[in-house]
C-alpha cells in the first residue's frame, strides 16, 4: 500500500458481505509492516460507525482507537505486527467495510502523500488479513507468538482445542490420529476431517 501524491486518505479497502451479521461481534486482523509510518486498521460497521486502532509501526504501540471492543498488537518478528480488533456490528442496510490505512501521525488521516511511503500488507514470509464473526465456539487452536500451535501437558503432539461437550464447548487436550481427509471449497476454504484422541485433562 503506497501513498498517492495527492491530499487524501491513503488506504486499501474491501467491502464485506452478508457474512458479517448485524447484532454480532466481528473480529478483524491484519499483519502489517513499516518502519517509517503509522498504520490504522479500520472496520466500518453497518451504520457507518468507524471502529479502528492506530499503531506506531516502528514500535508496535497502540497510539489511538475508537469504537472497538478490544484491540491487540502481536510482534511477529522482522518488523511485522499482527493487529487485531473486535467490534460490534450494528443493524443497518449498508454493507460493512474493512480497511488498512496509512497515517501521517496518530491522528492525521488525510494528508499530502509522497508516492513513496508505504505499508506492507502481504509478503512472502507473512501474509494475513482476516475478518470473521466471533461466535464463542470458533475452531481456532491457541498459538504462541511465532504462530505455532501450543502443545498441551502431555507433549507437543497434544494441543488444547475447543470440542463440543454436553451442549457447550470445552478446551480439551487432543491429538490427531491417522490420515487427514480434505476437500476444497470456495476460495481458500477447506473441509478437513480426522480422527481425534482426547485426554480427560
Amino acid at each position: 500500500l503506497v501513498e498517492a501524491a495527492v491530499t487524501t486518505a491513503h488506504f486499501t479497502q474491501l467491502t464485506l458481505g452478508a457474512e458479517v451479521v448485524a447484532g454480532g461481534t466481528v473480529l478483524c486482523r491484519a499483519t502489517i509492516k513499516s518502519g517509517t509510518r503509522f498504520g490504522r486498521v479500520l472496520f466500518t460497521a453497518r451504520d457507518g460507525t468507524f471502529c479502528h486502532v492506530t499503531v506506531d509501526l516502528a514500535t508496535g504501540t497502540l497510539v489511538g482507537s475508537a469504537n472497538v471492543l478490544s484491540a491487540s498488537v502481536l510482534d511477529r518478528g522482522g518488523g511485522w505486527w499482527r493487529v487485531t480488533i473486535t467490534a460490534a456490528v450494528a443493524a443497518w442496510a449498508t454493507l460493512p467495510k474493512w480497511r488498512v490505512q496509512l497515517m501521517q501521525s496518530a491522528s492525521v488521516a488525510t494528508y499530502l502523500g509522497d508516492a513513496v511511503s508505504a505499508v506492507d500488507v502481504c509478503a512472502v514470509d507473512v501474509c494475513e488479513q482476516q475478518v470473521r464473526m466471533v461466535t464463542g465456539y470458533d475452531e481456532f487452536l491457541r498459538t504462541d507468538a511465532a504462530g505455532y500451535i501450543q502443545g498441551a501437558a502431555a507433549g507437543t503432539a497434544w494441543v488444547r482445542m475447543p470440542l463440543a461437550v454436553g451442549g457447550g464447548f470445552k478446551y480439551l487436550e487432543s491429538r490427531f490420529k491417522g490420515s487427514f481427509k480434505g476437500s476444497a471449497g470456495d476460495g481458500l476454504e477447506w473441509a478437513v476431517s480426522a480422527q481425534l484422541e482426547v485426554r480427560n485433562a
